[in-house]
């Protein structure tokens, strides 16, 4: 049986097959692609925040565009 040594978080070495590290290995690659994912999940929601409320502003900008055209009088509210 193949083995390898592997060191434990209490820092003693254990003797596990190789096969259990090969696992080992491959869920840590997992668990790093998953948090890049999340980083560019992340990412890609601020950019889609930031263009809804890019395109809300534009949409505020031409309705009071067109009340003002009209003459219709706008209220400012303050929150």
């Amino acid at each position: 049986m193949n083995s390898l040594t592997k060191k434990a978080s209490s820092g003693c070495t254990a003797i596990v097959p190789a096969a259990e590290m090969r696992m080992t290995i491959h869920e840590k690659e997992i668990e790093e692609r998953w948090a890049s994912n999340q980083r560019d999940l992340e990412q890609w929601e601020q950019k889609r925040r930031a263009n809804i409320l890019i395109r809300n502003g534009r949409r505020g900008i031409m309705q009071r565009g067109v009340s003002r055209r009209e003459g219709e009088d706008e209220e400012e509210t303050e929150e």
